[in-house]
């Protein structure tokens, strides 16, 4: 399948269900790289347009934070578990708080 060139210059219909959902065409998908339980963010600009963006999940933000210490074999699932939920509410927090 070809990825499809940005902007698109046809409009992209899709209908609402009772639920509110939409499904996203695969052209969409392709273009923002993003597939099955991934995460997508949308923005509304001052004009009212609605901007759709991938967001990088919470694992990928983590890859290589987290590196062994030295003398220490094992560190435990719920350890890790802590110390990265910990690490998405300081990041949150962050965020919430920048201007």
């Amino acid at each position: 399948m070809v990825v499809p060139q940005a902007p698109f210059r046809r409009p992209l219909t899709f209908p609402i269900t009772q639920k509110g959902q939409v499904t996203m065409p695969a052209e969409i998908r392709l273009l923002l790289g993003v597939g099955p339980k991934d995460r997508i963010q949308y923005t509304v600009d001052g004009d009212g347009r609605v901007w759709v963006s991938a967001v990088e999940s919470s694992v990928e933000r983590l890859r290589g934070k987290y590196k062994p210490v030295a003398g220490q074999e094992h560190v435990s699932f719920e350890q890790m578990a802590d110390d990265a939920m910990q690490d998405i509410a300081d990041e949150t927090m962050r965020e919430m708080s920048a201007p």
